[in-house]
Parts: C-alpha cells; structure tokens; sequence
C-alpha cells in the first residue's frame, strides 16, 4: 500500500540532497509469532518517539518557509503566482477546485472516517475475544492433565504448604505438559496471527480505509499552501503535509494494541525440589 505523503519545493530542492519524510518506512511490521514479545513493544514506541520528533523537525521547517513566503514582497509574490498559473493551467484549475470542495469535503469526509475507525475497532475487538477463545478452548484439556499432575505427583512444603515435584520424573512430566501448552497456544493463534491472519488483514484494512485516508485529507488542506510556499528557493528542504505523521502514529497505535493481545509464553512455575 502507498501512503501519502504531500511535498512540494522547486526543481532546485527536488535535485537536491533533502527528501520528504516518510514516517512509514520506521512502522515495524506487523508480528506473526504468537507469544508477546517486549522487544517488539519497545520497538513500536521508539519509532513513535521517532515520529514525533520528526514531525517537530518538519514543523519548524515549515514555519521558516512561511515565514519566508510572508515576507516576500506582494507583488513580486503575485506576479510568481501568476506567472506559474499561466505556465501550469491545469494545474491551476485543480488547485482553485480543490479548494473551493475542501469545506464540502470536510464535512462529508472526516464523519465518513470516524464511522469507519468506529466499525474496524469493533472488528478488531471481535478478533481479540475469538483468539481468547481460542486459546481457551485448546489449553482447556492441558490444564486439566497438569492439574492432575500437579495433584498427583507433587507434595506440599512448608508452613506456606507450596507444592513442589519431588522427583526428576515428575517434574520432567511437568514441564513436558507446559510445552504441550505453548505449542496449542502457537497452533490456536495462527489464524489470528499468521501471515494471512486477521490481525495483520485487518491492519492492512485500517491503513487503506483509514490512515491512508486521513494523511490525503490533510494534505489536501494543505495542497494550496504547499503549491504557494513552492516558489521560494529553500535549500534546507520542501514544506510538507503534518497529516503522514499522524496518520503513521495512529496506524501505530494500533499495532501496538494488537500487539499486546499476544499471549505470554508459558514457564514452569512449581520448581522440582528433591530430598
């Protein structure tokens, strides 16, 4: 999927060393395995941490330029509007229409995308309860045979009266059945979790139904400013659209949540204690 990511500067800036920032190229991709995993966690917030910082960047940059833009003399400013206008009619045309639909736009488009943010992450929530479920139903027999075992084979110490396995057998048997567990955890959440599963489609959905969407309104707010600001040399770098980088942390939002509906991979917890 392409993102949009709106910037425009003279041909000067475009030859140039700066390119525009894509806050895309930092989004992790979307987990497949199925245990939850802090890396991936830590992951996510830096490139969040990185977004923000960028978006400050661009911000600041985008000010300089107005500002340069501002205190260009009004004359000399619209005889280069004009001049481009002449030389670029349908381009003009665009522009001069794309302006005068923004505020119908606005009030058709933005309610449309908030409906929809509404029914993905009821979907989404959906996903997570089914994949729970899942689980559950495929640990239920498991935790039964180690409730048994637990039961069976271990004896308890101390005044806490703690159960623990007293023989190499026992505990050997103990383990094997936590790893039986994961591997029906990793088996339940493969339709959920998988390269096609409905996590990572349903990702795909939000980012073509939603944040892409999000990132074009905004910079077709911004589209008329940009074609202004492009008339000025700034050899620093391009004005460009704030929307990409709210659009990228709102999809990462997202992915952090999803995420975090992974389950914890199992360890041993009543420890083999021989006398």
């Amino acid at each position: 999927m392409i993102g949009w990511c709106f910037w425009l500067g003279t041909p000067s800036m475009m030859a140039g060393q700066v390119q525009p920032l894509d806050p895309w190229k930092k989004v992790p991709a979307t987990p497949t395995t199925c245990f939850a995993d802090e890396a991936f966690d830590a992951k996510v917030q830096a490139a969040s941490q990185e977004m923000i910082a960028d978006k400050d960047r661009q911000q600041a940059l985008n000010a300089r330029i107005l500002e340069r833009f501002n205190a260009m003399n009004p004359m000399e400013r619209m005889n280069r509007m004009q001049a481009w206008m002449m030389k670029n009619p349908q381009a003009a045309a665009k522009m001069i229409e794309a302006s005068a639909n923004l505020g119908t736009e606005a009030g058709t488009a933005m309610p449309q995308l908030a409906a929809t943010g509404e029914r993905l992450e009821k979907e989404r929530d959906g996903h997570k309860k089914a994949l729970d479920a899942a689980i559950d139903d495929a640990l239920k027999p498991l935790r039964a045979k180690e409730a048994a075992l637990v039961k069976t084979k271990t004896k308890l110490v101390g005044e806490a009266q703690v159960p623990v396995f007293p023989t190499d057998a026992g505990y050997a048997e103990y383990v094997a059945v936590i790893g039986e567990e994961n591997a029906a955890i990793e088996k339940a959440c493969v339709p959920f979790f998988g390269a096609k599963g409905k996590f990572p489609t349903w990702l795909e959905q939000f980012r073509t139904e939603v944040a892409d969407k999000e990132a074009a309104f905004s910079a077709a707010s911004d589209a008329a400013t940009m074609q202004q600001v492009a008339i000025i040399e700034t050899p620093d770098g391009g004005f460009q659209s704030l929307g990409v980088f709210e659009s990228a942390r709102h999809y990462l939002r997202q992915l952090d949540t999803i995420s975090r509906y992974r389950h914890r991979k199992l360890t041993p917890t009543i420890p083999l204690e021989k006398k």
